[in-house]
């Protein structure tokens, strides 16, 4: 760059509070980590890389523009990665059946790991589907130094139940993390997975609903709910009164449910002839029953919600 008169550097740790670890000049001398001496690239070493963590870097450069001596200034980061472990190889995949009675209770992902550093650490992996992601599913163990082991991701019977037999599915961002410290050790690229057919599978028992929350409300509808129970995780749909409601799926004990309008209608009272003048019949509250339909059944409670006319 014509007339830059000096480039300077700082590197400061950020997962800690910390002055900067090194303060240098970037030069255009050709054995900097730049191109060649003179040619308008400045550079400079950074050595000390036996702490992982992130760092900042910040950079100022003074220079002259018709005779005003002016400075510009750019920040970035990057990360030293520790080598306290690492994920190894390509991972296998396989069935689990904890009963051996022939079908299958989960899937596994089986990932060797390098154990360089005694201590904890955790590997976590999306679960990614034909719409997207679909859950993280982690793991959390510790081991010593030296140790060469292999650590299994298991996609459990009720994920797997709800899954598109045509779609396509696969793990991403699969990583080995230090906990402590949050910091990523190592990553695989996605792997595409051989999930098994339904047929494969253990049948998963019929939901059941154990707790609404609340029990009660507005006859207008549109607000939430929370279903507590079991056997959620392959809902199909949730009626209230017979109307179908829009349901989130929280885990397979637990359901969101955006409760639908319900019209309550006045009750006909006959009155004495003359009238003693216009009474005014307040609405009744209505009692529904509330069913939540999976790939392995129904559970349904006949009084499990309660429309007020307000």
């Amino acid at each position: 760059m014509s007339g830059v008169t000096k480039f300077a550097f700082r590197i400061t740790p950020t997962d800690k509070v910390s002055e900067p670890i090194i303060k240098e000049f970037l030069v255009d001398d050709g054995t900097h980590g730049d191109s060649a001496a003179d040619d308008g690239t400045y550079g400079n070493w950074f050595t000390s890389t036996s702490v992982s963590g992130f760092y900042s870097v910040h950079t100022d450069s003074d220079y002259n523009w018709v005779g005003l001596l002016l400075r510009r200034s750019a920040d970035t980061s990057f990360q030293v990665r520790s080598n306290a472990a690492s994920l190894l190889s390509v991972p296998t995949q396989h069935g689990q059946d904890n009963d051996a009675d022939g079908l299958l209770d989960g899937w596994a992902i089986d990932l060797p790991v390098l154990v360089n550093l005694s201590g904890e650490y955790r590997i976590s992996a999306d679960l990614v589907g034909p719409s997207g992601s679909i859950s993280t599913i982690d793991r959390s163990f510790s081991a010593n130094a030296g140790a060469n082991i292999t650590e299994s991701l298991l996609i459990p019977i009720e994920t797997l139940s709800a899954i598109d037999p045509n779609g396509a599915y696969s793990l991403s961002n699969i990583r080995l993390i230090e906990p402590l410290q949050g910091l990523t050790l190592s990553e695989l690229a996605t792997i595409p997975l051989t999930l098994p057919s339904l047929s494969q599978l253990e049948q998963l028992p019929p939901p059941a609903v154990s707790q609404i929350l609340p029990n009660f409300g507005p006859a207008r509808g549109n607000f939430d709910v929370i279903i507590h129970g079991s056997g959620f995780a392959t809902t199909r749909a949730v009626k209230i009164g017979g109307k179908n409601a829009a349901f989130r799926i929280i885990s397979d004990d637990t359901l969101e449910v955006t409760i639908p309008r319900h019209r309550l209608r006045a009750v006909a009272v006959p009155y004495p002839q003359p009238s003693p003048g216009p009474t005014q019949i307040p609405l009744p509250p209505v009692i529904v029953g509330v069913r939540v339909i999976t790939s392995s059944g129904v559970g349904e409670v006949d009084d499990g919600f309660t429309y007020i006319p307000r």
